[in-house]
């Protein structure tokens, strides 16, 4: 059983005092923050708020939090009863990731029925019985004005937004004061949209980097092995269809003998019946070979995977207009002509066959 991640986060919230130094040094850990792994068990605690008129979030109290791996499955044990919860619950992760406690502290307050310790505020940021339990362990407050210090979720940016959009017109602008009075909402949006991509890109981004890299990683080799598959498969094609036309050439040119022969028999047939003669027996030339089965199928000396040997068509165009004119009305190609017509339009030339006219919309 690994308890990495708890362990540097507990050195991160013992080393490091300001909101600035601890963002720094959870950052450049790059540990998980979406859900929990077998390298994130350890003890944590989850802070019991409740939000006061300023809009801040108060503690009031903690829930013991402990993940361990049972069975190897990862089991989470929660509050002082210690009841099995869902390990994979992201909302609970999402605020215990940042207060990881020590052993000692779990076992005093779970087994012992110990209070939780009180902690001295650091000035600056607090420490976790302060008014902000995020801000206390140097998470980035996620607000969308700087009067609103409130740590929001992204369910909590949905709901805001959602609010706004409630507030639409569901009729058709008819004046002015209408037209002002929805800009306004749509600049609402619009900044509630900003705070939100940027309070999200503030947890994902990270998340994101570290996945570029692990898969940067663990692709290279993966790529080696597929372009060298591909490689092999098409050398196997290139075989196989040599092998076909081979085929094919050899039956056409049994076939071309083959009539050829039976034109001869019938030529010799009709003079000696010109002659009143019976006709001779048909000359059989025993040379013909006539190769009717396909190419052996190829069995791998390894596995079962095998080429795909799909016989296709290619098409080559030997005369556009032609083509054109068989499509003509095919939504498909209306849907081209008409982006490449207003590409042309846009950059001042005259296309034949089309209008235009102004407008907003």
């Amino acid at each position: 059983m690994s308890y990495d991640n708890w362990r540097k986060r507990l050195a991160v919230s013992e080393q490091h005092k300001t909101v600035k130094e601890r963002n720094a040094a959870i950052a450049a850990l790059r540990i998980n923050f979406m859900t929990p792994t077998e390298a994130d068990v350890g003890y944590y605690r989850k802070p019991v708020t409740e939000k006061m008129d300023n809009g801040r979030n108060r503690v009031l109290g903690y829930d013991p939090v402990a993940y361990f791996i049972d069975n190897d499955q990862l089991v989470c044990l929660y509050g002082l009863d210690e009841r099995q919860v869902d390990a994979q619950d992201q909302e609970l992760w999402s605020w215990v990731v940042s207060h990881p406690i020590t052993y000692e502290v779990y076992k005093a307050v779970v087994f012992e029925g110990k209070p939780w310790p009180e902690l001295e505020p650091s000035p600056e940021i607090g420490l976790p019985n302060a008014t902000d339990p995020h801000e206390a362990y140097g998470a980035p407050r996620l607000t969308d004005n700087a009067s609103a210090e409130i740590v929001k979720t992204a369910a909590d940016w949905a709901s805001e937004i959602n609010a706004l959009v409630a507030e639409l017109p569901k009729k058709a602008i008819t004046s002015n004061e209408q037209a002002a009075e929805v800009l306004g909402l749509k600049n609402r949006l619009a900044e509630k949209r900003l705070a939100a991509d940027k309070a999200g890109k503030a947890i994902y981004e990270p998340l994101y980097r570290d996945y570029k890299d692990q898969q940067s990683t663990w692709s290279a080799p993966v790529k080696v092995a597929s372009d060298a598959e591909a490689k092999i498969d098409s050398g196997v094609k290139v075989w196989r269809e040599a092998e076909r036309q081979r085929v094919v050439a050899e039956q056409a040119a049994a076939a071309q003998a083959l009539a050829e022969e039976a034109e001869r028999n019938q030529r010799a047939a009709d003079r000696a019946i010109e002659r009143g003669e019976e006709p001779p027996e048909p000359e059989i030339d025993e040379t013909i070979v006539y190769p009717t089965a396909a190419p052996e199928r190829i069995v791998p000396t390894y596995g079962t995977r095998t080429v795909k040997e799909e016989l296709k068509t290619f098409v080559t165009i030997t005369d556009e207009t032609k083509v054109a004119a068989y499509f003509r009305g095919n939504p498909e190609v209306v849907t081209v002509l008409q982006t490449l017509a207003e590409r042309a339009i846009k950059l001042g030339q005259e296309v034949p066959g089309t209008t235009t006219r102004q407008g907003i919309i």
